[in-house]
């Protein structure tokens, strides 16, 4: 079985949500390139809210053509942001290494970095065999992977007809706190 990388965003509005696209090792190659090439001339990198409906509709498409399957890690409204964090990334990070992931990239907000940094590292040390998986923060124009999750979550939040569209990507919810 091959092993998956993960790519994490998140959304903050109507409660904290960490939207996590997994894509096999082996095809993270051509997704990136196939991500790539939807950037328009001097387009650094894909942020959905900044597309217009037909590029989104596009990408998409061209995302619900690999092997990218989405988990959505969910807090209620109200819960403070940091601790919606801390719970939703633990709760990614133990899934990630009981699915056996190799690499998590998370889209770098540098006021977070340091906190997720600890928690993902006591999380890590928690496991009695340590578990063989790298965690790093991207910004997204160093990373187009984190495209997916961005697309997944804006399409969750704006509602429908947005998540028909991408409710065969989404293959799992948890509701956490």
């Amino acid at each position: 079985m091959s092993q998956a990388h993960l790519f994490v965003d998140e959304t903050k509005s109507r409660g904290f949500q960490l939207v996590v696209a997994s894509v096999l090792a082996t095809d993270v190659g051509a997704a990136r390139k196939m991500l790539r090439a939807e950037l328009l001339p001097g387009q650094r990198a894909l942020h959905f809210k900044h597309e217009s409906d037909s590029s989104r509709s596009r990408i998409l498409r061209r995302i619900s053509g690999t092997t990218a399957r989405v988990t959505v890690y969910r807090t209620p409204a109200g819960m403070p942001e940091l601790i919606a964090r801390e719970l939703t990334l633990r709760a990614m990070f133990r899934d990630a290494v009981e699915g056996g992931a190799e690499l998590v990239v998370i889209d770098r907000d540098d006021s977070a970095v340091p906190h997720d940094r600890r928690w993902l590292s006591e999380e890590h040390r928690s496991f009695t065999l340590r578990p063989d998986i790298r965690f790093n923060h991207s910004k997204r124009h160093e990373e187009p992977l984190l495209a997916i999750p961005d697309a997944v979550g804006w399409c969750l939040q704006r509602g429908r007809p947005w998540t028909a569209r991408v409710s065969s990507l989404v293959a799992r919810s948890l509701d956490l706190g």
